[in-house]
């Protein structure tokens, strides 16, 4: 027989809380990568650079031409979404691609509206398949690791990312490098 606890106290709802804390920072961090262009000051160069590509994969607008890498970083930007999506959400199934399509849209669509840089479907074909990936990672994740999953993998997501910033700072500062694009 179970005994389940008189209070609403439950150890899975702190676990999901956690996740839904470290989505919410990492759709942040997205926005400070995709929208502010990983700039901390001095927002008034990014304003004006407005373009449309509805061709998938071919040049953009901006970039003149489209490279592996950039398909690459957009996949494996993605990936870490697509994980905490399949965490926090209720219920698992197929529907569970929409709030990733959604977010890639939105962040095209804001990048347009607003002027700060290339819009292009590309982006949302490459985010949409690193964010499916993720939701792959995440079943894999909770196969493997069981209810230890909810916790464990929006730690090792915050660690990865706290290194990343760590990262990059360190770098900007060792080499004087300022982004303007």
């Amino acid at each position: 027989m179970r005994i389940e606890p008189t209070n609403s106290y439950k150890a899975g709802n702190t676990r999901k809380t956690t996740a839904w804390v470290v989505l919410a920072l990492y759709l942040a961090f997205l926005c400070w990568i995709l929208l502010l262009k990983m700039h901390v000051t001095d927002f008034g160069d990014l304003a004006g650079r407005r373009s449309l590509n509805l061709v998938p994969f071919g040049a953009s607008g901006e970039m003149g031409g489209l490279g592996s890498r950039e398909i690459l970083l957009n996949v494996l930007a993605f990936v870490p979404l697509g994980m905490l999506v399949y965490l926090v959400a209720a219920r698992r199934g197929v529907w569970l691609w929409v709030p990733l399509i959604g977010t890639a849209v939105a962040f095209e669509v804001t990048q347009f509206v607003f002027g700060i840089g290339a819009s292009d479907i590309t982006d949302v074909i490459t985010n949409t398949a690193g964010g499916l990936l993720g939701l792959g990672a995440g079943w894999l994740g909770v196969r493997l690791l069981g209810a230890r999953a909810v916790r464990w993998i929006p730690i090792g997501l915050c660690v990865l990312l706290a290194l990343f910033i760590g990262g990059f700072y360190t770098w900007m500062l060792a080499t004087g490098v300022r982004f303007r694009l």
